[in-house]
């Protein structure tokens, strides 16, 4: 909590938007791999984000538990939907079994997007970390940088996962396949992730930015490696509701 109070006092243009609700309708649900799904939502009304940010999600009805969530943005604004991917346990939570319940057109409603970890115009290098399904807000900014064609700073993508477990990889391949200023790059093993890291700061040092997403206990630990290094220049997106 103290770390976000920080963020919001340094970055507040960029949590102003969480004091505004949005209605948002449900359209479909979609499996992209073995208990992982991604659900789709339009809206009639426009909402505006940027590319790496996340949404505090409330169902329309009161339910068991914790009434909210917060999911990355999948998608980017011109896609013209809003779409979460989230995975779904063998004994959900009753927020999730409550999303799994819906229909098409049942209402939800969001506050924001908010969050700092997107593309800024002093941007020269981005250096990703993403671990397991943390990888939800760099498919929104891939997706970003092949849709405008900026190629004035580039892109390198840590994505670390268990056997091979890469969620969006044949897409993210698809996307990137002549884009030369976005690399990708699969690791598995904790050494394999520390050495993946040191590579990329032995190459950039403090000059790159250098986005974190995934589990509070991953992030911490990256933060504590790249403090090591000689990196402060880190922006940070725990993911709680996944």
């Amino acid at each position: 909590m103290w770390d976000l109070f920080l963020r919001v006092l340094k970055h507040p243009a960029d949590f102003l938007p969480g004091f505004t609700k949005h209605k948002i309708y449900f359209v479909k649900k979609q499996q992209e791999a073995e208990g992982i799904y991604s659900f789709y939502f339009r809206f009639n009304k426009a909402i505006h984000w940027k590319a790496g940010q996340h949404g505090l999600f409330f169902p329309n009805t009161k339910i068991e538990g914790k009434q909210w969530r917060v999911f990355s943005i999948v998608s980017i604004p011109q896609e013209q939907v809003i779409r979460i991917t989230t995975s779904a346990p063998p004994e959900p939570s009753p927020f999730k079994q409550h999303l799994q319940s819906l229909s098409p057109n049942d209402v939800m409603f969001v506050r924001g997007p908010v969050g700092e970890m997107h593309y800024t115009s002093n941007q020269k290098q981005v250096v990703a970390i993403a671990g397991g399904i943390g990888i939800t807000p760099f498919r929104a900014l891939i997706k970003e940088k092949v849709h405008t064609g900026i190629k004035t700073f580039n892109f390198h993508l840590i994505h670390a996962n268990k056997d091979d477990n890469h969620l969006f990889k044949a897409e993210l391949a698809e996307l990137t396949e002549n884009d030369e200023t976005i690399e990708l790059e699969y690791v598995n093993t904790p050494d394999e992730v520390n050495a993946a890291i040191e590579e990329q700061v032995k190459k950039h040092g403090n000059t790159a930015n250098y986005f974190l997403s995934g589990s509070p206990r991953m992030i911490e630990g990256i933060t504590k490696q790249l403090h090591d290094l000689g990196v402060t220049n880190i922006t940070n997106d725990p993911f709680k509701g996944y």
